[in-house]
């Protein structure tokens, strides 16, 4: 009953998956394809390497705070990605709901990326956008935040339109990693005056 109410939503989690996931057109499925690629946890450790690089050049070539900066925006990142990642896995496999390929007839849905695993809540690709969202928020000029909210939605929303994530897996994931962004920030404030 409980995953009825709140997974479920009676109904309304399947049905919205499918509203989305049947939009079709060549232009929208090359975006969503491209939004969902940005949004893989799996280019976070390439951002922090780059990150790190660019603190490296900063300390032998610039003064301080540009070194200061770009080295609390890799530990700050680094944590969040440690923390999502942790909380994303052990929700999977301890939640364990099926992805809607496993749940939906073939005929119900466009699977248009095949799953990376057979567990769907939550989803790994909306709290990394949201991961990333978060930790940009305060880094990032204040005109740019609205683009990182349409980017974080996109990324949640295309999961729905390739076919391997409800709505619900892409909220929680969202919820999730926005919350880790949020929290590393916390932890990892500048002494001096928080961004």
């Amino acid at each position: 009953m409980l995953k009825n109410v709140f997974y479920d939503g009676l109904g309304l989690n399947a049905w919205l998956f499918q509203a989305v996931n049947g939009i079709r057109h060549p232009l929208w499925d090359g975006l969503m394809r491209a939004v969902s690629g940005s949004a893989d946890y799996r280019l976070i450790p390439l951002l922090l390497a780059l990150l790190a690089a660019g603190a490296l050049v900063a300390r032998r070539r610039v003064a301080g705070p540009v070194a200061q900066d770009l080295t609390l925006a890799a530990r700050q990142l680094l944590l969040g990605f440690v923390l999502a990642a942790l909380a994303v896995g052990l929700l999977k496999a301890g939640i364990a709901l099926p992805r809607p390929s496993m749940v939906l007839p073939p005929d119900a849905l466009h699977l248009l990326e095949p799953p990376e695993s057979p567990y769907s809540f939550p989803s790994g690709h909306a709290a990394s956008a949201a991961l990333l969202a978060g930790w940009l928020w305060g880094w990032a000029p204040p005109a740019w935040r609205p683009l990182l909210l349409v980017w974080a939605t996109l990324a949640a929303v295309s999961r729905l339109s390739l076919g391997v994530h409800f709505p619900a897996d892409v909220v929680a994931g969202a919820a999730l990693g926005g919350a880790c962004a949020w929290l590393a920030r916390r932890l990892l404030a500048p002494r001096a005056a928080a961004r």
